[in-house]
């Protein structure tokens, strides 16, 4: 069974979307088990319809409201994504807004990225408009300043989603303000909850580091054993 996304694209020229196909069918050609499959993508008047497979257990958000993650879960989910980030960045993708409603669970219990290389190619074609800006409470400091970022945002995020399976879906950085929110995030203020396991714990302290020189990098996680027996 398959999925269909659809985005709106009124406001991008004709010449344009004979680009944006283009560049779509590259993303859609990847080799990766931990990356959603793109079975076809046409555009239908002003509408781009990209149709893929259909995950049965849904998102990953809507998992984690439903029941608490048990570790083995946690570490094969984590891994998994681990390993899509690496197939990514392996070919110059940076996700840009990686969070767990852009991650679905497939019937048999993996994990799926999407929307991978969308958003990237989407924002190049819309910058005239405001649709593709990320999650303010998932969202790194460097972009959130709007300054230069790399492929080390989406470190950042694979923090953000670790502290939610481990806390019961809460994220790190809540605020009632934008201006708090802000403030939170560019000094990586936020509490982490005693009975996490310590392991987990020293994961995402690593990946949510305000300089993004000081984030772990994706290989040293790819080497730990329980992240590498998911990945192989």
């Amino acid at each position: 069974s398959y999925a269909m996304k659809k985005i709106d694209l009124s406001v991008v020229p004709p010449k344009q979307k004979k680009y944006l196909l283009a560049e779509l069918k590259i993303i859609s050609e990847h080799k990766c088990k931990f990356l959603i499959k793109y079975y076809n993508t046409c555009i239908q008047d002003d509408t781009i319809c990209i149709v893929m497979e259909f995950c049965q257990q849904g998102t990953l958000e809507t998992i984690m409201k439903s029941k608490q993650l048990s570790t083995e879960k946690i570490w094969k989910y984590f891994a998994q994504l681990c390993g899509g980030l690496k197939y990514l960045h392996d070919h110059n993708i940076i996700h840009r807004d990686l969070k767990s409603s852009n991650i679905m669970i497939d019937n048999n219990d993996n994990l799926k990225i999407i929307d991978f290389g969308v958003s990237k190619i989407l924002n190049n074609y819309m910058k005239y408009t405001k649709s593709f800006v990320g999650t303010p409470y998932n969202m790194s400091p460097e972009l959130l300043k709007n300054v230069f970022y790399d492929y080390k945002i989406d470190i950042w995020a694979l923090g953000i989603i670790l502290y939610q399976m481990t806390h019961n879906n809460k994220l790190p950085f809540m605020a009632k303000s934008i201006n708090q929110l802000n403030e939170s995030i560019t000094q990586a203020k936020f509490i982490m909850h005693p009975n996490v396991i310590a392991i987990f714990q020293t994961i995402i302290k690593r990946c949510i580091q305000v300089s993004p020189h000081r984030r772990i990098k994706l290989n040293d996680l790819l080497r730990m054993q329980n992240i590498k027996k998911y990945v192989i």
